[in-house]
């Protein structure tokens, strides 16, 4: 038997197309076009509104790839259908759903390119040999039974892809800093100050992402040091293997309103 796309018939030696099939094939590409940022854009819609968890949110962008990779696929096979002039209008369909497809990837890899050099991991300390420990978010009912240590084999990623994260010394007394860092914490967008205990000089606070209201904890160590007062900081994401550089760039923040 012969494959649904074609009629069993030859004249002059070429193959002849069935017209109805190019026509289904490029409507399939254009709703695959279609659909791969739809699917993005629901996933963040959903989660936004709290009807679906954050990750599971999140896996709509990769069904959109996954549509969008699809559509390609599908658009090779409306070319063949459709070639020599036939069904221009179909033609065009199958290209401007390539095209959707097509400009969903290059915005995706627009917004990721800058973090493709970054390690996949979501634990991010300012002191890797040594890192602050999480006391009172490791309670939160959300941490329960969750492993809030920092995993070692993080530190040599770490290294290699932020090398120049480390620990902030401020010229100032214990306290001082501690104030000082516990204001630059509050002042972070949609954080909540879980723990704040200056004697210890300990400050832990959760800092929720804006579309998928993503979840990380941070925890903040102030010592004594011979300059002064040193300071390291933690971020972990409750999510994910990787945190495309999100909490290496909240730490900075953090130490830039310290200056």
């Amino acid at each position: 038997m012969c494959p649904p796309f074609y009629i069993a018939a030859v004249a002059n030696d070429q193959t002849v197309v069935n017209p109805a099939a190019g026509r289904r094939i490029s409507s399939l590409v254009l709703s695959l076009g279609l659909l791969a940022p739809i699917s993005a854009a629901a996933g963040a819609i959903l989660a936004n509104l709290r009807i679906v968890e954050p990750l599971s949110g999140f896996v709509g962008i990769f069904v959109g790839v996954l549509l969008a990779v699809v559509a390609v696929v599908m658009w090779i096979v409306a070319l063949v259908l459709t070639r020599k002039g036939r069904n221009p209008s179909a033609r065009r369909r199958a290209s401007i759903g390539v095209g959707l497809a097509v400009l969903y990837f290059a915005a995706l890899v627009g917004l990721t390119l800058p973090t493709f050099d970054l390690p996949g991991i979501n634990d991010i300390t300012t002191d890797p040999t040594d890192p602050p420990e999480y006391v009172a978010i490791a309670n939160l009912d959300a941490n329960r039974g969750r492993d809030m240590s920092y995993d070692a084999s993080f530190e040599s990623q770490q290294r290699a892809g932020y090398p120049a994260l480390a620990p902030k010394i401020l010229d100032r007394d214990v306290l001082d800093a501690f104030v000082m860092t516990d204001r630059a914490i509050s002042g972070l967008p949609k954080v909540e100050i879980i723990a704040s205990v200056p004697e210890e000089g300990r400050i832990e606070a959760t800092v929720e992402s804006g579309i998928f209201h993503f979840v990380d904890d941070i925890v903040v160590r102030v010592k004594e040091h011979p300059r002064g007062a040193i300071i390291d900081i933690r971020s972990k994401s409750r999510d994910g293997k990787g945190d495309l550089g999100a909490n290496a760039a909240r730490i900075g923040a953090v130490f830039l309103a310290l200056r």
